[in-house]
């Protein structure tokens, strides 16, 4: 018997509203409640003009803009919980089967257990910041906490993990973010980002010879995405002779950003990242678009067994003006690259596809190849953030915290490989 599915209840770059099409796709029952509308309106659910909000998120937090922002998001954060907790037993009567996002979930997590007592197949999805150690993360350190307060966070984060970990049927994740786990769980990439738009209006992912290469950057956050390091790539490039046009678009809404991957031939997406096909790169793929996707964990990145790495130029954030350079100066190469990105993401992330894949969770029916192992990963060197900097909020941490304060487990290999991180 299919089960009546139930996902929620935030977006993240279209992640949950192309699942929800997909598994309808197949004939599921499913519903996506979105309880809290991207600003930018990713999967149609937001409203584009709220995207103005996002002027005030930058706000000094003594500045009267800094405090309205600061009411709106406490407001939302209140009116979010009241229709979660007005929602929770409706779900609950109505659906076999949830499909929820790690950074929101009806009662914070709490209803887990509740939940399977009920008989209730649970799938926690975590995307990124919702189980990354805060002190991985550019953003986290940015406007650098304390110690205590960056071990404080890493302990929340670390509970909403555990809750998962204990009373979810199942937990898909990204290895290179889940420092945290204690427990096996689901390949992210195993499973896949589900994605469809219109078609596009161009369809040679090479782009003309006659013109400049166009070359497309989308920073939803300008830091972490390293976007003065892609700029200095990119004016590197014209020194050495390459005709470019060079495009930014950030903070306006998602039907803009597509247009602008219309426009592109190619993507440099992020400098820090963790995963060789984050959402833009998704997106830019599915136009034809290759993407230059800039990680430390380009060398190290857990291969999951039977699945296709996805196809992007995948690189050490000091190989970034190589890798532009290439796309840049060949053509061929980065014509090749879109074509395999686009029938990657077109055939392999289709949302009837991901869904499929999807209901083999639900059903527990998962495949030992799509099971990372905590006791496997390696991978320290976190996102939207350089190494040394990385270093030094480390070394710091553990010594006005302790190293418990890492929340890894202790004779983890991957505690080991912080602690000499921070050693160096």
């Amino acid at each position: 018997m299919t089960p009546k599915v139930f996902i929620g209840l935030s977006e993240v770059a279209g992640y949950f509203s192309n699942l929800e099409a997909g598994l309808r796709e197949l004939g599921v029952d499913a519903r996506f409640f979105n309880l809290s509308p991207h600003p930018l309106a990713y999967g149609g659910t937001g409203k584009g003009r709220l995207a103005r909000l996002m002027t005030f998120a930058g706000a000094p937090r003594s500045s009267v803009r800094g405090l309205v922002w600061r009411t709106l998001l406490r407001a939302n954060r209140l009116v979010r919980r009241l229709r979660s907790a007005f929602l929770f037993p409706f779900a609950l009567a109505r659906y076999d089967a949830f499909v929820l996002g790690g950074h929101e979930t009806f009662l914070g997590g709490r209803e887990f257990a509740l939940m399977r007592r009920f008989g209730k197949t649970v799938v926690i999805v975590f995307t990124g910041s919702d189980h990354r150690p805060p002190y991985l993360s550019g953003v986290g350190i940015r406007d650098d906490p304390s110690s205590a307060a960056l071990a404080d966070a890493t302990a929340r984060v670390r509970r909403r993990v555990d809750r998962a970990e204990r009373h979810a049927s199942a937990v898909v994740a990204l290895p290179e973010s889940a420092q945290l786990h204690a427990r096996p769980f689901v390949h992210f990439l195993a499973v896949g980002f589900p994605f469809a738009a219109r078609e596009a209006a161009t369809a040679d992912p090479g782009g003309a010879n006659d013109r400049a290469v166009r070359i497309l950057h989308c920073p939803t956050d300008i830091a972490a995405k390293g976007t003065e390091r892609v700029r200095a790539a990119v004016e590197a490039c014209r020194a050495r002779g390459a005709p470019i046009e060079y495009r930014e678009v950030s903070g306006r809404p998602h039907a803009e950003v597509l247009e602008a991957l219309e426009w592109t031939d190619f993507v440099v997406d992020q400098v820090h990242g963790d995963t060789p096909m984050a959402a833009l790169a998704t997106e830019a793929a599915y136009f034809g678009k290759p993407s230059v996707v800039g990680s430390y964990a380009a060398g190290v990145r857990l291969e999951v067994p039977g699945t296709e790495t996805p196809p992007s130029l995948y690189c050490h954030p000091d190989a970034l003006e190589d890798a532009v350079w290439t796309l840049v100066s060949d053509r061929a190469a980065r014509h090749d690259l879109g074509r395999r990105a686009r029938e990657f993401v077109r055939n392999e992330w289709a949302p009837a596809s991901v869904a499929a894949r999807m209901l083999r969770v639900i059903a527990g029916d998962v495949p030992d190849s799509w099971i990372a192992r905590p006791e496997q990963l390696s991978y320290v060197l976190g996102y939207g953030i350089s190494e040394p900097v990385l270093r030094a909020r480390i070394r710091r941490l553990i010594a006005d915290q302790g190293v418990d304060a890492l929340g890894v487990p202790s004779g983890s290999p991957l505690r080991d490989a912080l602690v000499a991180l921070a050693g160096d």
